[in-house]
């Protein structure tokens, strides 16, 4: 009755320190006496010397031994001990309902440990459970399974969901025998020649007036431009000068974003101290993301876990270094995610629990194409089985916006002239968009809605060309043709180029002189067979880092459309390029791109960034059999 009543105060004991301190103790004893100082304070080495000697091993026997029978009835243990299918413990399969058991004692578990709710779907350190509670948990698993879980334990799986699965797996392979002999299959082999191509199965975006694809298309033939002053609130005294001169702007003009400030973080489960040090560029990417999978038919709960990669064209979190630029008290916990560039694909990963790699680009002006390039490789090689490609640019105040005036490359007259007689330089914008794409043999195996294929990509830089940031006409060509290699067609399997064109009077004509060079390889292309040509700058500006995302979802929706895209052309073409020689002729008016017989529409896309590295991707329709089931379906 004595070890009863001793054993029911050690419990009230160990409980008292766990939640008030966060300390699971190893041992509880009673001593007969606490040996004192003169001055009457605790000698506590005494203490430890005595249970180091052994002087209270037979009271930890019996209470060990009676502690043991009484946590083997617990239902934490009765759940991951309790009998198991033979069959699914040879396959390491756990069975649902094991599994739910596992979660609701970790649940009732944890209520002794913090009297806050606890969410099991969201991290633990998230919930305010700090690492000394973690340690804790860890010892109480320890003493109730005779299984001592690792510190890193905790932290591969963060929620209590996790955990659950975590734990009875680590069962299941201890019944079979393999414990400690992790047999993770190492993924999909690369993908043969066949399954080179990449599906892109759903996208998302935020343009200059245009909150969708839907509306993307719908701008894009009503041919209209969307150039405005920039809005309230980002303005920051300096003064409008056509020339460009220090501390002044060539134009205020841009195409902006609307709603920026319309941002739910409990959606994505961010509390309200770290929402605010969320940047725009985050903000943005979390909402485009999410609304690409759901495009894409692909569930949060079907991502978690899963080898998905996450490739993101950034150049920099521009709202954040704004917001903080003036005000470095604002600075808390969260700041440096929100500052890090990092953060952004890092951030997304996190949020959809995604396993595959995480990685930021950028390359100024081709990063979305660049990103791209390197998700394909990821796809083929089974590095990853699923991608999700996104791109995104803010502005925020007027310092980048002095920099280009200084170097002449914006526009004064306040408008982006792709191939135009009267352009004087791009317009800035604001955008953000995202592709989720799929080995093109799994997205036809899984039945999954095609939209659009990735034939080919590549990426090169200029090397030592005039200037850093002059343009290369040949190393433009180059990198066309290693993307035309890369997709195994040739220049006369394009029909349509996304080109670049920024609206400068100097990089436009480089530019078609170096498409000439590829598509007129063979001898000039007259009639039918000539390369149509446009940029959808000279409608939203130039979006930098997501430029190139931009031009793709343009591309990916006019081949769905069946329509070659108008480009808005004010005024005159260039009398820099002889158009009625030239293999490439302006796409200005929207056209039915009809499929000719035995051929694929196919386009390609530029994307030459102003520090040297030029990207280019090749696209083509989805399969025949895609476009059957597409036309039953409408």
């Amino acid at each position: 009755a004595e070890d009863d009543e001793f054993r029911s105060w050690v419990g009230l004991a160990k409980e008292a320190l766990v939640k008030g301190a966060g300390i699971f103790p190893d041992a509880v004893v009673a001593v007969d006496a606490i040996p004192r100082t003169v001055s009457h304070k605790p000698r506590r080495f005494m203490l430890a010397e005595s249970f180091a000697a052994g002087d209270y091993r037979d009271q930890l026997l019996r209470t060990d031994r009676a502690e043991r029978e009484r946590n083997a009835e617990s239902p934490l243990a009765q759940a991951l001990l309790g009998k198991s299918d033979p069959k699914r413990a040879e396959a390491h399969h756990v069975a649902p309902e094991r599994v739910a058991a596992v979660r609701s004692a970790l649940m009732a578990e944890l209520s002794r440990m913090s009297s806050a709710p606890i969410d099991p779907d969201r991290g633990l350190m998230e919930q305010g459970i700090t690492s000394k509670r973690i340690i804790a948990l860890q010892a109480r698993l320890t003493e109730l399974l005779g299984f001592k879980p690792s510190a890193a334990f905790f932290f591969d799986y963060p929620t209590i969901n996790d955990l659950a699965a975590g734990l009875a797996e680590a069962f299941e392979k201890r019944r079979a025998g393999s414990i400690g002999a992790e047999a993770k299959a190492a993924g999909k082999t690369s993908a043969s020649a066949e399954d080179r191509r990449i599906a892109v199965v759903g996208m998302s975006c935020r343009f200059p007036s245009a909150a969708s694809p839907h509306e993307f298309w719908d701008l894009i033939l009503s041919g209209a431009s969307v150039f405005k002053p920039m809005p309230d609130g980002r303005r920051e005294g300096a003064p409008v000068d056509p020339e460009g001169r220090s501390g002044t702007l060539s134009t205020d003009r841009g195409a902006w974003l609307k709603g920026l400030d319309a941002f739910d973080p409990e959606v994505f489960g961010i509390n309200a101290m770290e929402a605010r040090s969320l940047s725009l560029e985050e903000r943005l990417l979390l909402v485009c993301a999410w609304e690409a999978f759901e495009n894409a038919g692909i569930s949060r709960e079907s991502l978690r876990g899963s080898r998905t990669g996450v490739w993101t064209g950034l150049t920099s979190t521009e709202s954040f270094e704004h917001y903080y630029r003036e005000s470095p008290e604002n600075y808390d916990v969260y700041s440096l995610t929100g500052m890090l560039p990092s953060g952004a694909s890092g951030r997304l990963s996190h949020f959809f629990d995604l396993k595959g790699p995480s990685v930021v680009l950028d390359t100024a002006c081709s990063s979305s194409l660049a990103a791209l390039s390197d998700a394909v490789e990821a796809l083929r090689s089974g590095r990853a089985d699923l991608g999700l490609v996104s791109a995104v640019g803010v502005i925020t105040g007027e310092r980048g916006s002095i920099a280009l005036s200084r170097m002449r490359v914006l526009s004064a007259s306040g408008a982006c002239r792709p191939y135009a007689e009267s352009a004087d330089g791009y317009i800035r914008g604001e955008g953000c968009g995202a592709l989720v794409l799929k080995r093109l043999a799994d997205a036809e195996k899984d039945g999954d809605r095609i939209l659009a294929v990735i034939d080919g990509t590549a990426v090169g830089h200029d090397g030592r060309a005039s200037s850093l940031t002059a343009p290369n006409g040949r190393s433009q060509s180059q990198v066309i043709e290693a993307a035309l290699q890369d997709a195994r067609v040739s220049a006369d399997d394009i029909e349509l180029v996304e080109g670049h064109g920024t609206g400068t009077p100097l990089g436009d004509p480089i530019e078609v002189e170096a498409l000439e060079r590829v598509y007129g390889a063979r001898g000039p292309r007259t009639g039918s067979a000539r390369v149509r040509l446009g940029s959808v700058k000279s409608q939203i500006g130039h979006l930098e880092a997501a430029a190139g995302m931009a031009s793709l979802i343009k591309v990916i929706l006019a081949l769905n459309e069946n329509t070659y895209p108008p480009m808005h052309l004010e005024g005159a073409p260039t009398g820099r390029v002889d158009w009625e020689r030239s293999s490439l002729m302006l796409s200005l008016s929207a056209e039915p791109w009809d499929r000719r017989k035995g051929r694929v529409r196919r386009a390609q896309v530029s994307g030459f960034g102003i520090t040297g590295t030029n990207a280019a991707a090749v696209l083509s329709e989805a399969p025949a059999q895609k476009r059957l089931e597409k036309k039953g379906e409408e």
